[in-house]
């Protein structure tokens, strides 16, 4: 899975134009939300057969099975070489990607402009940057700042407490398990449908990046917020109706906003020497963040009880706004590396 984590963004950047970089990055996090809510189907079909949670842990095994079948199949990516020579077979991959039914002229331009930009991108005149430049050279230094901060803050504001600790947290406040049942299966649906809406704009130049960031963002802050004012109060049906609320609302800004974000602007922000380390790096660093919150999230609920533990993410909610709109940069439809696009401004 980790390894998944890196890999998926960086082939599907390096693999597309940049007219379609956005949205093609953007299906990497669009079928793990597939996949989250079949998870949650199977496991509610299952439930109370015999053997029930070992039937589940098997079902994973069919998309795995897929998954490695269908790998054996992949090309390399165009970008990859590119830079290991290979011009020949990048043309020969990228011209597949081009639309059949266009004229040989319209495709060979395609193919050239493509092949160009991805020169461009990925810098073949340099060679893959060490782990030494990757944190002391001065080109890359905010590229680092910008997406390591983000892929952090992306875990920080708490969506893995929620998406691990639903069922627990619901029923502990006082709903009932077949409800919190449904309510996980909601929230999968809307995390994935918000999660296509994105990768249907993300590539239009009049919204991009920075638009889907900051509104999801801010509705994360609202979501959050009306979660703890709910908790600071003895359950009732009120209570428990904006606990839902927020809730489904939370995991639906999450994935309109920096969940498909944040593996792309990993897989954009850096410069080709620096692209796969630093993706990497980001990867890190959220799946830290991640275990961060998902092992202190029962002991914060158990110390400070549901509101505080919410008003502390919330907190966390408005500084990762704050960083988003002051520093992230919107590439879009620009080459790839913070640096490079600014510098071609």
């Amino acid at each position: 899975v980790g390894m998944g984590l890196v890999i998926c963004p960086i082939f599907s950047a390096e693999l597309a134009p940049r007219r379609e970089r956005g949205s093609l990055t953007s299906f990497n996090e669009l079928f793990i939300n597939v996949g989250i809510p079949l998870a949650y189907l199977v496991g509610l079909l299952l439930r109370g057969q015999p053997h029930d949670w070992r039937w589940m842990l098997a079902s994973g095994s069919v998309p795995a099975i897929f998954l490695f079948v269908m790998t054996c199949f992949l090309p390399e990516s165009p970008s990859w070489l590119l830079k290991h020579g290979r011009d020949t077979e990048a043309n020969m991959i990228v011209n597949q990607l081009v639309d059949p039914s266009e004229t040989d002229e319209v495709r060979s331009r395609a193919v050239k402009q493509t092949i160009k930009e991805m020169k461009r991108d990925m810098y073949t005149q340099k060679s893959m940057a060490s782990w030494e430049e990757m944190f002391y050279s001065k080109e890359n230094q905010e590229a680092m700042f910008i997406g390591l901060s983000f892929a952090g803050f992306q875990q920080l504001i708490g969506l893995d407490s929620l998406v691990f600790y639903s069922v627990y947290t619901l029923t502990n406040y006082g709903v009932d398990e077949t409800t919190a049942l449904q309510v996980t299966l909601a929230m999968g649906l809307l995390k994935l449908g918000f999660t296509i809406l994105t990768v249907m704009i993300v590539d239009d130049a009049k919204i991009g990046r920075r638009i889907p960031v900051l509104i999801g963002g801010t509705f994360n802050v609202i979501a959050m917020a009306i979660m703890a004012g709910a908790t600071f109060f003895p359950h009732s049906l009120t209570t428990e109706a904006f606990l839902i609320f927020g809730i489904l609302l939370f995991v639906s800004a999450f994935g309109f906003g920096y969940g498909p974000m944040c593996w792309l602007i990993l897989a954009e922000i850096f410069q080709g020497p620096f692209r796969s380390k630093g993706l990497s790096l980001g990867s890190v660093t959220n799946r830290l963040c991640s275990f961060l919150v998902v092992s202190t999230y029962l002991s914060f609920i158990n110390a400070l009880g549901y509101g505080p533990t919410f008003t502390l993410y919330t907190f966390i909610c408005v500084a990762a706004l704050i960083f988003s709109y002051t520093y992230l940069p919107d590439l879009t439809g620009k080459v790839m590396g913070v640096k490079n696009a600014r510098e071609t401004d």
